[in-house]
């Protein structure tokens, strides 16, 4: 597969990651929480296209709002405290955030919850 095709496929899928609809960085790092899991992961879904893959497992933590103790070497992850008020990058808006998020990479099952409940199309 070409250097090209790579990012195009990677850059797909990262939007079918977030419902099919393409954020900004800072966006995207607001509504981590509150996204639907998007198309689901197929080869081939259509005329140039490899197929859609989910980066980031639906589930896992993009990490804890508070300095959690451990030997993971991982610190804590301010956008994605509920309460974080966000900054000039974001526009200064709420994160939207789920409260109790694990450590990174850690399974977080509130927000798998969340993904599969508002997940589009509908889980049937």
């Amino acid at each position: 597969m070409s250097r090209t095709r790579t990012a195009t496929l990677a850059a797909l899928a990262l939007v079918a990651g977030v419902g099919g609809t393409a954020l900004t960085t800072a966006e995207a790092g607001a509504a981590a929480s509150a996204v639907p899991c998007g198309e689901r992961p197929q080869a081939s879904p259509a005329t140039g296209i490899d197929a859609y893959v989910w980066i980031k497992p639906p589930g896992e933590s993009d990490g804890s709002i508070t300095a959690v103790p451990n030997d993971e070497g991982k610190g804590f992850d301010r956008m994605g405290d509920p309460t974080y008020t966000g900054n000039a990058r974001n526009g200064n808006n709420m994160s939207g955030a789920l409260p109790n998020a694990p450590l990174s990479g850690h399974w977080f099952s509130a927000q798998f919850q969340q993904l599969m409940q508002n997940a589009y199309p509908p889980l049937t």
